[in-house]
C-alpha cells in the first residue's frame, strides 16, 4: 500500500514528487506465524532551484527600443520580470524605458508543487539622456 507522490512496483518504490509518502509491508500468515504489517511514513522536500538572468546592457539612452529580457530556472519553470524602481514598465519579458534615471529590474520564480521559490535576481540599468 502506498500514499503520497510515490508509486511501487514489486519491491521497489519510486519517489513522483514532494509531499509525505506512507509505505506499509505486510507478512501473509503462514504455518504457525500471524500476519505482519510495518508502516514507515516519511517527507520528500521540494526541491530548491536558481534563477539565470542574463544582465541587461547598461548604460543605455533613452529613447532605446525596448529590452528583451532573458532568465531561465534551473526547474524549467517559467520566469516573472517586474520593475523593482525606476522609469519604466514591463510586459512579459519586454521591458519599456519612460525615463531618465536607474531601473532596477527582477526575475522571479514562485515554486510550484515540487520546487521551493527560487532567490530573485535583480539587475539596474542606468538610462542616461
Amino acid at each position: 500500500m502506498v500514499s503520497g507522490p510515490a508509486t511501487i512496483s514489486g519491491s521497489t518504490a519510486t519517489l513522483t514528487g514532494a509531499g509525505t509518502v506512507v509505505l506499509q509491508a505486510i507478512q501473509v500468515a503462514a504455518g504457525n506465524y500471524t500476519t505482519g504489517t510495518q508502516t514507515a511514513s516519511f517527507t520528500v522536500a521540494t526541491e530548491s532551484q536558481t534563477i539565470t538572468f542574463t544582465a541587461p546592457a547598461s548604460p543605455v539612452t533613452y529613447g532605446v527600443s525596448p529590452i528583451t529580457l532573458l532568465a531561465t530556472a534551473s526547474s524549467g519553470l517559467p520566469v516573472t520580470f517586474s520593475v523593482v524602481s525606476g522609469p519604466a514598465s514591463i510586459s512579459g519579458n519586454t521591458l519599456t524605458i519612460t525615463g531618465v534615471g536607474t531601473v532596477e529590474v527582477a526575475a522571479d520564480q514562485t515554486g510550484a508543487a515540487d520546487y521551493a521559490a527560487a532567490k530573485e535576481v535583480t539587475h539596474n540599468i542606468v538610462v542616461k539622456q
